[in-house]
């Protein structure tokens, strides 16, 4: 099969709505990735709309008109499950375990600190498209996606790779629904994160000096996306609860977005 024809496959694959939590390390994506999970698999006065997308970010024209959501007046719960989605979700998978770069989150850091830019950013793609095949399979309605590609391609453009050729390798990869950044400031990050790796300092030494400077790069990437694509932004120096209210809101306000254009279609 060439590549061409693995990409055509991967692209028929129907896969739930993704909504993305994105943004530098240590803005709390982890956090709230497990907040909004618990938020839509419990409120049943949400109306969501759970139907499924392939990878081209369409629905098949028999579920544009019957998904499966929250009835938002009577209170009643459809069936919906959530699957969260992690690049290093890949550690979980059984025939790996005994793998030497993918046994674990330590192996993985070694590993990619002896690998090139290209070789690296590929081998973090991979385990992408393993975590999120297994998503896929648990029969999962909706996926909450940890930073999704975003966080790792354009960490890799800093790290020295083409960005026109990160872009081309994504292809595959379907959009997901909702993409909202957390925004917080590189200083307010080191302050929470107990320790940083290489990876994270664009791998120089971990320290403070080479953390904030990589992340301001990263943070002023990601911002300029999030202009360019529509993104949704949440500043998130402030309470957790306050953030989480504000994810909440947006997730709402999309989505009638997106059910009226459906409907409109």
């Amino acid at each position: 099969m060439t590549m061409s024809q693995e990409t055509s496959c991967i692209s028929r694959l129907t896969l739930p709505p993704i909504i993305c939590l994105t943004g530098i390390d240590g803005c709390g994506k982890s956090t709230h990735v497990r907040r909004v999970e618990n938020w839509l698999a419990g409120d049943s006065l949400i109306n969501i709309d759970v139907s499924p997308v392939n990878q081209d970010n369409e629905r098949p024209a028999d579920n544009k008109k019957n998904a499966d959501v929250f009835d938002e007046h009577t209170g009643g719960l459809s069936p919906r499950r959530i699957a969260t989605l992690s690049v290093w979700d890949i550690t979980r998978l059984s025939k790996y375990h005994s793998h030497p770069f993918i046994s674990d989150k330590r192996a993985i850091h070694e590993y990619l600190g002896k690998l090139s830019g290209p070789a690296r950013a590929l081998f973090i793609l991979h385990a992408l498209h393993e975590s999120l095949e297994a998503a896929r399979q648990t029969g999962a309605t909706m996926i909450i996606a940890d930073g999704y590609w975003y966080k790792y391609v354009f960490t890799e453009y800093l790290h020295g790779c083409d960005l026109e050729w990160l872009l081309a390798a994504v292809g595959a990869f379907p959009k997901p629904s909702i993409t909202i950044m957390l925004d917080l400031p590189p200083e307010a990050s080191w302050a929470r994160k107990p320790m940083v790796t290489p990876y994270e300092c664009g791998f120089a030494p971990p320290c403070e000096d080479a953390f904030l400077s990589f992340q301001r790069r990263l943070r002023a990437t990601l911002l300029d996306r999030a202009s360019r694509d529509s993104w949704s932004i949440v500043p998130c120096n402030r309470p957790e609860a306050e953030t989480a209210e504000a994810i909440h809101d947006i997730i709402i306000q999309k989505q009638r977005e997106i059910t009226t254009s459906l409907n409109k279609g």
